[in-house]
């Protein structure tokens, strides 16, 4: 696995650290720091899920760039290898961080990141669709907020392989299954079931909470972290999901049930009716 990164913005100097497969560049807005790179040289054979591939201190002043919303921000770009999952995270007793992850060369966001599980402090985990290099851009909540902040990548736990969807007869056609979202694990909170569906077979798919905003998501099997075959969030009334869906081939399919926005926890049923 390798890890390249540079910061976008002002630089003194370049630096460059090389351990097994492990290759760091950074264009620094200040400075490095190097004890965190002495660590990383010393951690680096005994790396495990969670354990910090790479962390650097950045700090957020009144001459950062700014966004369309008056946010100050810097960037930093972070080569990423498709497929493996990561943790990233940026931390600050200074700011109300907010991450955000850009694929590589474009503007498309992988993922963001307001206030993760440890109160105002970022964090996003994802799997990486594609090699390259991904922007990594921390910015203060409010737009006149500066000061320093560290910015931490591991690779994270694969998700938690989707459940068989099975569940009690309510009535004649409709299969129902409840369930409680929880955001123990740090990540937003979601479940997947797995389901299986024949071609030209039509199934529709609730699902309700009185808890949170419910996000309804269908994905092919074979293709979980891609693009859903089809989704929905208030069409099942309220802030209720429903949605149909005809597949063209038999197979496997991840009912994918999410919060609006990543947030909110509680109970939820979802009914499938096929």
């Amino acid at each position: 696995m390798s890890v390249a990164s540079r910061v976008f913005g002002r630089y003194t100097s370049v630096h460059e650290i090389r351990l097994g497969e492990i290759r760091m560049r950074s264009l620094i807005y200040s400075s490095v720091s190097m004890a965190a790179a002495a660590a990383l040289l010393h951690a680096a054979p005994a790396l495990a899920q969670d354990d910090p591939l790479w962390s650097d201190t950045g700090t957020i002043v009144e001459e950062s760039w700014v966004d369309a919303d008056g946010h100050h921000f810097t960037d930093k770009e972070v080569v990423l290898q498709e497929g493996t999952r990561y943790r990233v995270s940026a931390t600050s007793g200074d700011i109300d961080t907010i991450l955000t992850v850009f694929a590589p060369r474009s503007e498309e966001v992988v993922g963001t990141n307001d206030d993760g599980p440890d109160g105002t402090d970022s964090v996003l985990t994802f799997t990486a669709p594609k090699t390259g290099p991904y922007r990594l851009r921390v910015a203060g909540y409010e737009p006149d907020q500066f000061g320093e902040y560290t910015l931490s990548i591991a690779t994270a736990a694969p998700p938690t392989p989707p459940q068989p969807f099975t569940g009690r007869s309510e009535t004649v056609v409709w299969t129902v299954r409840d369930g409680a979202l929880d955001d123990s694990a740090g990540d937003d909170a979601s479940a997947d079931y797995l389901i299986r569906l024949e071609a030209g077979k039509p199934v529709s798919i609730r699902a309700e909470s009185d808890d949170f905003d419910v996000v309804l998501s269908l994905f092919s099997a074979d293709d979980r972290f891609g693009d859903p075959v089809a989704s929905d969030d208030d069409s099942g009334g309220g802030t209720n999901a429903m949605l149909t869906f005809t597949p063209e081939e038999t197979g496997d399919y991840v009912i994918h049930l999410g919060t609006y926005e990543g947030t909110g926890t509680g109970a939820y049923t979802i009914s499938v009716q096929k």
